[in-house]
């Protein structure tokens, strides 16, 4: 009975609870409780230093304890929207049984995406009244999260990835959103996550509009008006950025009215958002510092009006695509969440003692640790589990009945090229993985040139020999520097595993990463899963023996724990690895074109036949030499460890 709300009450009740936090918030008794000051101002380091950069901060703001009123009331506009979006979600899992669109028979899309754009206004609405840095931070994390959800309905309608259902999508979208808004985020990254996370949005809706989904002309005035408002909005926000420069204002609103006419020529005259645009524009041009006031209203409805148009979308639970655009989005998607998995784990509190056991070191071996057993037990599922499932015990212990691939790679080169599409979906998140190590290892390249730490470096040494000495000043600077660089929102990343630079680890995770995207369009998945699971078999030992060497544990567990790993090494990563290298000589052939056009049987085909097997040997070649090294390297760090140590310690005491 509670849930019996019509459309004008939930607008009514979600103005009202908007009105009252504003109101409640905005009482002097209430403001000094919440956020109490020392002499009447709060410490400057807990400020945002470019705070000036908003209008409205040049005004005289006295009459109210917020330092941006205007700005602080107009950030509500998100959390007004946000409740509408929440009550409605409410409304569809409570009362609608028998649901004819397909965001109402997912109402969790729409209520994650409420709680996210309430979460937004009020964080905004407390960094325009504060000041502080905190909130900032939060405003910036949630300002590129709140469209996750949307995105992932989006996905989710439109391409359906294989073996996802809607709610696992919509958990990986809420694991990237808190690694926005609690994960390490580069200091300006809003600036390219959220045009690109817009982008995504509209590129999803045409794709949908060309397609052979049918769309009707509400949905095409709905998204014109989510495009043009949007811009509208980022136009006069670029204003109130630019208001002391005449000419950039006059330029920036002649392209604002542009946009409004065409808007107008498109939807229509009669439309809200025309005259309410016009107005707007008009008010910026005589008080160029009110301008973020309309980026909060544009950018609050151009999100609602998305979540409207999703809303009218019709329902089709039995549609499946089979296509390149649906595997794409899929492999996007992996490279997003394990990229939203690293940064929220970087800013996981350690020690910075390098005796305490939760130190840098434990907590990134940890990181991959975790990675590793969950793709070895998701590879040996649907690689050896999966196949067998439903025969006897008794037939497999013979190995000469089971249908996995690892048993018999001769499987490989036989249809289907996915059995599974949980197989499927595996194949896509390890390919995702290892693309994102590679940009990983690219951004700490670019980063590292860029480290400020380093310019500051270069030019107080050069001011120290031209004094001919040392500066304690200049020490306290770089102190300064190297502590700024451990915040979340830093233009460098904390302290990551010095493999990731070395030379031998960026060509070793190239390697994996062209072997990957090479075995999936060439069709050679099953033999790529094998190349996948040996390599996270062995690597689960190899993490453990780092964790025990950085927590100096005893060597009476070190050494049998490092036997193991050197005899997992070679039995995956060598002996077996051959078997991998033998079939793809022997056994493979012609995967994709042999669906369609006659082929050579298997074992049976020439190098002629099967122009793909060579590359993927060289890529194979090469990954078993790199074994070969990373071998060598951890006997030689074995024996320095177990042998040279101990001489150097006895000699010490001597």
């Amino acid at each position: 009975e509670m849930m019996q709300f019509s459309d004008e009450n939930i607008v009514l009740a979600s103005f009202g609870l908007c009105m009252l936090f504003g109101y409640l918030l905005s009482l002097p008794s209430v403001w000094t409780i919440l956020f109490p000051s020392k002499n009447g101002t709060i410490e400057a380091d807990k400020l945002y230093l470019k705070a000036g950069e908003y209008g409205e901060t040049e005004l005289d703001n006295r009459w109210s304890v917020f330092r941006e009123p205007l700005n602080s009331w107009s950030s509500l506009f998100f959390s007004f929207f946000g409740l509408i979006a929440i009550f409605n979600g409410m409304r569809d899992l409570y009362q609608n049984p028998d649901p004819k669109f397909a965001l109402a028979a997912e109402p969790s899309f729409s209520i994650a995406f409420g709680i996210c754009a309430v979460y937004l206004g009020v964080a905004s609405h407390l960094f325009h009244a504060t000041h502080l840095e905190i909130w900032r931070k939060a405003d910036a994390g949630m300002t590129n999260g709140v469209v996750l959800p949307l995105v992932a309905f989006s996905i989710w309608n439109r391409l359906r990835p294989p073996a996802m259902e809607a709610e696992v999508l919509l958990g990986i979208s809420l694991v990237i959103l808190l690694s926005f808004t609690h994960g390490y985020l580069p200091y300006g990254s809003s600036d390219i996550l959220l045009p690109v996370l817009v982008a995504s949005m509209w590129m999803l809706e045409l794709y949908s509009m060309v397609s052979r989904r049918s769309t009707s002309l509400e949905n095409y005035g709905l998204f014109f008006k989510c495009i043009f408002v949007t811009a509208g909005a980022l136009l006069l926000r670029l204003a109130d950025i630019k208001r002391k420069s005449p000419a950039a204002v006059n330029n920036l609103l002649v392209v604002y009215f542009a946009v409004v006419f065409l808007l107008a020529f498109l939807v229509g005259v009669v439309n809200i958002e025309v005259p309410v645009g016009i107005a707007a524009g008009l008010l910026v041009l005589f008080y160029p510092n009110k301008g973020h006031i309309f980026w909060h209203l544009g950018a609050s409805y151009s999100l609602f009006v998305w979540w409207r148009l999703l809303c009218l979308k019709p329902l089709d639970l039995n549609l499946t695509f089979d296509n390149n655009a649906c595997y794409v989005s899929t492999l996007i998607l992996f490279v997003a969440f394990k990229n939203a998995y690293r940064r929220i784990f970087m800013c996981v509190p350690s020690s910075t003692s390098p005796l305490a056991w939760w130190n840098s070191k434990v907590k990134q071996r940890v990181f991959i640790l975790l990675e590793h057993i969950v793709f070895s037990v998701w590879g040996y599922y649907v690689v050896i589990w999966l196949p067998d499932a439903g025969k006897d015990p008794s037939e497999l212990k013979s190995n000469s009945s089971s249908s996995s691939w690892l048993r018999h790679s001769v499987l490989c080169w036989l249809p289907p090229i996915a059995p599974s599409d949980l197989f499927h979906l595996y194949y896509l998140a390890k390919v995702g993985t290892h693309l994102e190590d590679i940009m990983f290892m690219f951004t700490l390249f670019v980063l590292d040139r860029k480290s400020p730490a380093k310019e500051v470096n270069n030019d107080l040494q050069g001011a120290d020999e031209e004094k001919g000495g040392t500066d304690t000043q200049s020490d306290t600077r770089l102190v300064t520097v190297s502590q700024q660089q451990n915040t979340s929102s830093s233009p460098l990343p904390p302290e990551v595993e010095p493999s990731y630079r070395s030379k031998e680890m960026v060509m070793h995770h190239s390697v994996t990463a062209a072997l990957c995207l090479s075995s999936y369009f060439s069709g050679y998945l099953k033999i790529g899963s094998l190349v996948m699971l040996l390599h996270d078999l062995s690597d689960i030992p190899l993490a453990m023996v780092m964790i025990f060497v950085n927590l100096k544990l005893s060597y009476f567990i070190q050494v049998p724990a490092f036997a193991i790993t050197v005899i997992a090494w070679i039995y995956w990563r060598l002996w077996f690895f051959l078997t991998v290298i033998w079939s793809v000589i022997y056994e493979s052939k012609s995967l994709y074109f042999s669906l369609t056009v006659p082929s050579c049987p298997v074992r049976h085909c020439t190098w002629a036949e099967a122009p793909e097997r060579l590359p993927f040997l060289l890529l194979l070649g090469s990954l078993w030499l790199l074994h070969w090294y990373w071998l060598q390297q951890m006997l030689n760090k074995c024996i320095q460890e177990l042998f040279f140590s101990k001489k150097k310690k006895t000699d010490g005491v001597m």
